[in-house]
């Protein structure tokens, strides 16, 4: 078959893959389901899995409506967004952003709402004219009276300082400074005020950061603002773009979208589309976030973020799901959903502001509504270990996260919690059990360092004697030999020799040992197994089921600190697939291309030679699994560098391989590469096809058959 006629089977094929594309296929969608008595799943994270836990917060109540301080008139909410709450003197404060929409209107304010939402009390100044942020500040912890209420008005492009009264002492409009800038508007949506007074003002739409001014409204400078990663897309874009197409491609940083400040003074932000792994940070004196974006699991959309009492973060996002995060980032619990009709209590149409009190209850803004919830009883546990973790009673700590066990035994927060207990305590044993059961590899590669630093202190000098016996007896006999003293060395070369040439008498394990000149000369290899017939198709076929069994074994057995995966959920026939699968599909692709194109390899040929090009996986995996258990995370580079040097290693032979069989000149070469790939490709998109269409084809028949069936 010529190029012209390669090209029309590519192109049937490709055609093939497009329809089968744009066909629709019927998919179900999961969903994790835990019956809980609520309207809501409570998840929580394994490994890298969201999975179904015990309830962790249940709704307490939905509050619509208030009586006015001193009246007997109802307040309903029009507009709330962000709330407050004051946990010195137990008042919530939520922002009523106003509204002129007929039958809705409302003026802006800020309400103030006792601890049982019983009342409420409208603080209102002219001046504001669409609030979007609030904050107080206690001056005094037992003086109420001297409470700052801080208000950012985003219309008015100002910050109001009012006091307990609702009365304002104080404003700040745009601050004058060279480095905020004359064209630069002021639209101060959110605020936090530390405890020097310090204001951390979040300007809508500034790519510059969070505003700081000082308790006198100076401009101290921007703080916290986030980075704009560019994708490849980005990249390939900017490359072939001119300079003034380079200038409408720039791309403004996001601004932070809320912000909180947590029990030691740090900020915390969420930010809106800045990507999963930067939308909640928790930020450093140098504006750098203490999260590692690897160990937590966060939402895109974040619209709001609170702390409780143990610095633990509560997030909320547009799709009503409640996050909460101990103080290093890792995921606690997950609850919540989106209810666009309103029936179900505790899910959200469009939640704006989430609060904690010293209880942990939670509170969400939804719609003109406050959604309270409380925590369960194994929730108090998660609190209870946590805090006493944190206060440095380690030992105590390990009390409720048993507690926790007895609820959910295979519960990963509480073994990872009884594991960091033990490992502070340096009972290693013991937290290297917990931290396994946990699936928590950087916790276990610190219990198995310590542990194995243990032994070798205990050995070390056996160890070193051990060897210097053995140097010493080698260079002895080494010496006597010389003297003609003493001929056992000669005696076992002479032995190995004679067992050598008896082994290579037989065909298979001549064949097979002839397989590690790959490794020294393969140029010469490849042309030997195709010019002399070294390794034979039998052989060949023994190297597939070699390297399978050795990947199969790989992943039983590899180190948990590189493998931290349980056993009985490892899948042979996806080894099977992901590897032999893949290497078979590559041979028999290579060969019609190579018969098609150019190439003098037969079949044989091809087969043999492409697993011979996988001797170094061969041959070193097996040494790299076995070191992979003596290793830690800080050598985790021998690990990975040995895994990279045999693959890496494995696929240049092949490329030689390839070049040798096919008798091609380099750039031959790679065009057969590149022609094998899309073949594959092709190949593989044409069995979804061909498994799509049986699927339907059969569900079809089975459809009709038991109409048939039903209809009698």
């Amino acid at each position: 078959m010529n190029k012209k006629n390669l090209f029309k089977f590519l192109t049937f094929l490709l055609v093939l893959v497009i329809s089968f594309c744009v066909t629709k296929i019927p998919t179900s969608a999961g969903k994790i389901i835990t019956d809980n008595g609520t309207n809501y799943d409570t998840l929580t994270l394994s490994g890298t899995d969201l999975v179904g836990t015990q309830t962790a917060y249940v709704v307490k109540n939905q509050i619509t409506k208030f009586t006015i301080k001193g009246t007997n008139e109802i307040y309903s909410m029009v507009t709330p967004s962000e709330m407050y709450y004051d946990k010195v003197d137990g008042y919530f404060y939520v922002v009523e952003k106003g509204s002129t929409r007929k039958g809705s209107e409302a003026d802006p304010a800020i309400l103030k709402i006792n601890k049982n939402f019983s009342e409420v009390e409208l603080i209102k100044i002219p001046e504001f004219k669409e609030p979007q942020g609030v904050y107080v500040v206690n001056k005094k912890a037992n003086d109420p009276t001297d409470d700052l209420i801080y208000v950012a008005d985003y219309a008015a492009q100002k910050v109001f300082i009012l006091d307990y009264n609702g009365n304002k002492i104080q404003e700040y409009g745009k601050p004058i400074h060279p480095l905020y800038g004359d064209s630069m508007l002021f639209k101060p949506s959110k605020i936090v005020v530390d405890h020097v007074g310090t204001m951390y003002i979040q300007d809508a739409g500034n790519p510059n950061g969070l505003v700081q001014l000082t308790s006198d409204g100076e401009f101290l400078g921007y703080f916290g603002a986030n980075y704009t990663d560019p994708d490849m897309s980005y990249v390939i874009k900017f490359m072939f773009s001119t300079k003034k197409q380079r200038e409408k491609l720039y791309r403004q940083p996001i601004s932070p979208t809320n912000m909180a400040i947590d029990n030691d003074g740090l900020i915390n932000t969420v930010t809106k589309n800045l990507g999963p792994t930067a939308s909640l940070k928790r930020l450093n004196i140098a504006g750098d976030s203490l999260l590692n974006p690897q160990y937590f699991w966060v939402s895109d959309s974040l619209v709001d973020i609170t702390i409780g009492g143990i610095n633990n973060i509560y997030t909320v996002d547009v799709d009503g799901w409640i996050y909460e995060y101990d103080v290093n980032g890792d995921l606690l619990f997950l609850f919540g959903g989106t209810d666009n009709s309103g029936t179900y209590i505790g899910l959200f149409v469009n939640p704006q502001s989430i609060v904690v009190d010293e209880d942990y209850n939670l509170y969400v803004v939804d719609n003109g509504s406050i959604t309270s919830f409380v925590p369960t009883r194994y929730c108090e546990y998660v609190h209870e270990a946590i805090n006493l973790y944190q206060n440095g009673l380690y030992a105590a700590s390990r009390t409720p996260w048993e507690n926790v066990l007895q609820l959910n035994n295979m519960s990963e927060l509480a073994h990872r919690g009884i594991g960091k207990a033990y490992l502070i305590e340096q009972d290693y044993e013991q937290a290297l059990y917990h931290f396994k059961l946990a699936g928590n590899t950087a916790g276990y590669s610190d219990a198995y360092w310590e542990l194995r630093n243990e032994w070798l202190n205990s050995n070390i000098g056996i160890i070193v004697g051990i060897i210097l016996v053995l140097v010493v007896v080698y260079h002895i006999l080494k010496f006597l030999e010389k003297k003609n003293k003493l001929y056992s060395l000669s005696y076992v070369k002479t032995f190995i020799k004679f067992i050598k040439e008896k082994l290579c008498k037989v065909k298979f394990l001549r064949e097979f040992g002839f397989i590690f000149k790959f490794l020294k000369h393969p140029l010469d290899a490849f042309y030997e197994v195709k010019k002399h017939n070294k390794v034979s198709f039998i052989t060949g076929l023994f190297l597939y089921v070699l390297l399978f069994v050795e990947l199969v074994l790989a992943e039983v057995y590899t180190g948990f600190i590189f493998n931290p995966i349980d056993v009985e959920t490892i899948s042979v026939s996806s080894i099977f697939t992901s590897s032999i699968l893949i290497i078979l599909l590559f041979v028999v692709c290579h060969y019609l291309i190579a018969s098609i194109v150019q190439g003098n390899g037969t079949f044989k040929d091809v087969f043999v030679s492409t697993i011979c090009s996988f001797v170094p996986v061969i041959v070193f995996l097996p040494i790299i699994v076995l070191v992979s258990n003596f290793l830690t995370l800080n050598e985790s580079f021998i690990y990975q560098f040995g895994t990279i040097l045999i693959w890496g290693w494995s696929f240049i032979l092949l490329f030689f391989m390839i070049k040798e069989i096919q008798e091609l000149e380099v750039g031959e070469t790679i065009t057969n590469i590149l022609l094998t790939v899309v073949t594959m490709i092709l190949f593989v998109a044409f069995g979804f096809l061909l498994y799509a269409l049986a699927d339907q084809i059969i569900s079809f028949v089975y459809d009709v058959i038991m109409e048939v069936i039903s209809n009698g």
